[in-house]
């Protein structure tokens, strides 16, 4: 197991090169401890995703891999990725968003499938209701998806419906002849309007199996929504890629402004993305979510519906 003990900054993001002796074979597991700001007092609520995936599995076999958070108090946590059995992990980025205990104004949990239904659902229910409907980012966490021989390409897709000030319901798909063995996903709740705080997402619906033209736009903040520049994270909501290649996919951000930022799809294999609506929305389908607490300034950039 690749592990680094010394806590490093708490900068939203982890990835396994960091952690990786490149002398060496892929191990099953890579984690990091992670120091908290001086601003907590209680240990906070940690959602973490899947910004970044490089891995595989053997002919037939099932692809595995999972982003955790343990150890959590009030001065560090430790954030890992795993594979298990014979899936191949060959690289991975994690990203995370904090919020104190008792936030009114943003709530985060994490739900997984009861089942291996083609499209399952799960109503959630916050502990204190928002003033109104709150902005839902969801990022995916946890995929043990089939690896049977007729499968052409590995599915799946988190998004929310029936959003209200009370909760809201998630959703875990696939489709063609996968299955869902286990996927996990985390969720955000936000209150909109939050105060140095921007979402937004590219959504593609329909066109499925079509080449989308773009993989790289230009994103603009509404106008003096942030006084510095902000950090922007992503996470997948959605992956739609060839099972006869590893999975290779990574959401990477930069150009980073106070005006904005440029949204770049990276992928190691000739993926097919979907075109649709008025956001982009592809074979990784991202959200994003701008925000600042305190003198840290970070973003959480989310993939969803």
């Amino acid at each position: 197991m690749g592990h680094l003990s010394d806590p490093g900054p708490d900068t939203g993001s982890f990835t396994i090169a960091s952690v990786k002796d490149s002398s060496k074979d892929s191990d099953w597991k890579y984690s990091r401890a992670i120091a908290l700001p001086e601003s907590y007092s209680s240990p906070p609520t940690i959602g973490l995703g899947l910004n970044s995936i490089d891995c595989g599995a053997q002919p037939g076999d099932n692809i595995r891999i999972q982003a955790d958070v343990s150890m959590i108090n009030d001065k560090a946590f430790q954030v890992s990725v795993e594979k298990w059995n014979n899936s191949i992990l060959n690289d991975a980025t994690l990203v995370w968003t904090e919020s104190a205990k008792g936030a009114k104004d943003t709530k985060i949990g994490s739900w997984s499938n009861k089942n291996r239904d083609q499209k399952q659902s799960g109503d959630i229910t916050f502990d204190t209701p928002f003033e109104e409907p709150p902005t839902i980012v969801l990022w995916l966490k946890k995929l043990d998806l089939t690896g049977a021989s007729n499968v052409t390409s590995w599915h799946v897709h988190t998004y929310a419906t029936d959003i209200t000030s009370k909760g809201f319901k998630v959703h875990i798909d696939t489709w063609g002849h996968n299955k869902i063995y286990s996927v996990n996903v985390t969720w955000i709740a936000i209150k909109k309007g939050k105060k140095n705080m921007h979402c937004g997402q590219f959504v593609e619906a329909g066109a499925v199996s079509k080449p989308q033209k773009e993989k790289e736009k230009r994103i603009e903040f509404p106008e003096g929504k942030f006084k510095n520049k902000p950090t922007v994270l992503s996470g997948l909501s959605m992956i739609d890629h060839p099972a006869k290649n590893p999975v290779k996919v990574a959401s990477v951000v930069e150009v980073v402004s106070k005006e904005g930022f440029t949204w770049r799809m990276e992928t190691g294999t000739r993926i097919t993305l979907l075109l649709g609506r008025d956001w982009w929305y592809g074979t990784a389908a991202p959200a994003w979510q701008v925000t600042r607490r305190g003198s840290v300034r970070y973003a959480v950039w989310d993939w969803g519906k």
